[in-house]
């Protein structure tokens, strides 16, 4: 598999950028929280977290404890785009972001998007390259998710999983497979179906483990959507009433789809980019 044997030195190479950027972020909340009087908490996760430092492959999740939409992504009417930008008049983080000017933290309306459909409310930031999004309570567990991995003893320090996980998030990224909110997977969904494989086999190398990966869900995706895959012991199987569909589910309580967008025509693209990812193997 071409260039599978990585060093770390290439997946930390963009550490202390990605985390000057978290930093800026979390103090420009800070400001807009201390502006408006809101005392709401958040929880940060990502990629990053299995020590994945690559600004291409990195996408940092903030996720507030609440449900209020309005307070982050404004109403309907706030819009931040060039000459309508005066819309953007609400407290809301999004205004917030939208007008404000920070240092070494520039903005702009190409860097800044919202979503308020009914399956998903999320703000989309990018700054240096690195893609942020700013989502409310329903969506904690995908925090919740990459803490219970951290700590299985299958996945904690352990430098093989870190390698594979950066080799396969960087094979959906180039097979178009990665996006979320396009109905594909994401990295949370990605980090799940890595644990199970390395929980179902823990002595073999890296290239193996890999192709173990492709094989195993090939395997479900080609004979038995019917069980989800999930990780967490004693979680009770369920089976899946959306035919067609692969499911991935969280390790929380309660469960949660990971990657809820995926549908049947996005389930056929995702078997095909895992037959070449298996067969071509490049990455």
């Amino acid at each position: 598999m071409k260039n599978i044997l990585l060093n770390f030195l290439e997946i930390n190479k963009d550490k202390e950028i990605i985390k000057k950027a978290i930093e800026a972020l979390i103090k420009i909340i800070n400001k807009w929280k201390s502006k408006n009087g809101i005392k709401g908490k958040f929880k940060i996760s990502g990629i990053y977290e299995f020590g994945i430092w690559v600004i291409e492959d990195v996408e940092i999740n903030i996720v507030f404890n609440d449900h209020l939409v309005s307070k982050y992504f404004g109403s309907e009417k706030s819009i931040c785009e060039p000459l309508i930008s005066q819309n953007c008049k609400d407290n809301s983080l999004y205004c917030f972001l939208c007008r404000e000017q920070f240092k070494d933290f520039e903005v702009t309306f190409k860097h800044l998007q919202k979503h308020t459909n009914k399956t998903q409310k999320m703000i989309e930031l990018n700054f240096e390259g690195i893609k942020f999004t700013i989502e409310t309570k329903e969506n904690l567990y995908k925090h919740e998710t990459n803490n219970f991995l951290k700590e299985l003893p299958d996945i904690k320090n352990n430098d093989k999983f870190t390698v594979a996980l950066f080799i396969l998030n960087r094979w959906a990224k180039n097979y178009f497979v990665n996006q979320e909110s396009f109905g594909f997977l994401d990295q949370y969904s990605i980090s799940i179906m890595l644990a199970k494989i390395i929980k179902l086999y823990q002595n073999v190398s890296l290239i193996e483990l890999i192709e173990h990966f492709f094989m195993t869900y090939l395997e479900i995706l080609e004979w038995n959507k019917s069980i989800p895959v999930q990780i967490k012991e004693n979680q009770k199987d369920k089976i899946n009433e959306n035919k067609g569909i692969f499911i991935v589910l969280s390790p929380t309580n309660p469960e949660q789809i990971l990657a809820k967008q995926i549908n049947k025509s996005t389930t056929k693209i995702i078997e095909k980019a895992m037959l070449d990812g298996y067969y071509i193997k490049i990455i």
